[in-house]
């Protein structure tokens, strides 16, 4: 993994400031190149003795890859400020974080679990919310359920408070489809956006 590390560096950067990128590619064909991107990676020879066609299928797996997940940029920039406001009816200072999956994390993750499509991911894009108490994180967990209006379509919801993993992990995760009836969003639609809601003590 090393070598991949080293391999990925430099290669990304610059994607960070990318913004509103529209998809490129179907999704069959990300999934494909993402395979292959992972293969050559993983079993391939080192990328030192790549010759021309190593080095035009690690291009076309970049480029999809980073496409897919640039392409999620603009839902999460939509769901971020959602979370915001919502968070502030129970703490008048939240913490909000948003960050798109490093590509790093991504092929580490499709590593360990062979049988994920990248397209499957559910965490591409995600955003947080910090507030003072695990009263407050509940009370932003009902808000969600009952009052909210938003349009996206809800997903699935992870409770990680009443359920934690062997990791020690506090939280509840909600997970939502973009949906927007505006021309400029509906090219988005169906893309998914991890929520996560966090206490302060939680975090640390």
């Amino acid at each position: 993994m090393d070598a991949v590390k080293v391999t990925l560096a430099g290669r990304t950067q610059g994607l960070e400031q990318m913004a509103w990128t529209e998809l490129q590619y179907t999704k069959p064909e990300i999934n494909r190149a993402a395979r292959t991107y992972l293969n050559l990676l993983v079993s391939g020879p080192p990328p030192m003795d790549w010759e021309n066609r190593e080095w035009a299928l690690y291009d076309f797996g970049l480029n999809a890859i980073n496409n897919w997940r640039a392409v999620h940029a603009y839902p999460l920039n939509i769901l971020q400020n959602n979370l915001r406001r919502a968070a502030r009816n129970f703490d008048d200072a939240p913490v909000i974080a948003q960050r798109t999956k490093r590509l790093f994390s991504i092929i580490n993750k499709l590593i360990h679990l062979p049988k994920m499509k990248l397209t499957q991911m559910q965490d591409i894009g995600g955003c947080r919310a910090i507030v003072h108490s695990v009263k407050q994180v509940r009370e932003l967990d009902r808000f969600y359920a009952k009052k909210s209006r938003m349009k996206h379509e809800f997903s699935s919801r992870d409770d990680y408070i009443l359920n934690p993993p062997p990791s020690g992990y506090r939280g509840i995760h909600l997970v939502y489809r973009f949906f927007s009836d505006k021309a400029s969003g509906a090219k988005y639609n169906g893309l998914k956006i991890k929520m996560q809601l966090r206490s302060q003590y939680q975090h640390a």
